[in-house]
């Protein structure tokens, strides 16, 4: 191979690889973030509707000290299933919150 074509082949190949980076860190930077945000938003979302639920809860006079919010999340998808609120979930399944 003659030196110029290999010095042709280098710069072709230095221009691809800065282009890859580039395009990686527009990925990394708007991509990336966006999706971390969206996971973020549905996070406390979730988390803002387990302190409402527990709440509802303390408010009818049961009891939610003790229990995960994983349980309080399980028993808040058994009562929208069920079409009812969660109180009326609870009242109807004494069992439900028990670890």
């Amino acid at each position: 191979m003659k030196e110029r074509s290999r010095t042709w082949l280098v710069w072709v190949l230095l221009i691809f690889l800065i282009g890859v980076m580039a395009f990686g860190s527009y990925y990394i930077n708007t991509v990336q973030k966006e999706r971390v945000a969206q996971t973020q938003t549905r996070n406390d979302d979730k988390t803002r509707a387990i302190k409402a639920a527990r709440n509802e809860l303390q408010a009818a006079s049961i009891e939610t000290k003790g229990i995960s919010d994983k349980k309080i999340g399980a028993v808040m998808q058994a009562a929208k299933s069920d079409n009812v609120s969660i109180v009326e979930y609870v009242k109807a399944h004494r069992t439900a919150l028990d670890e």
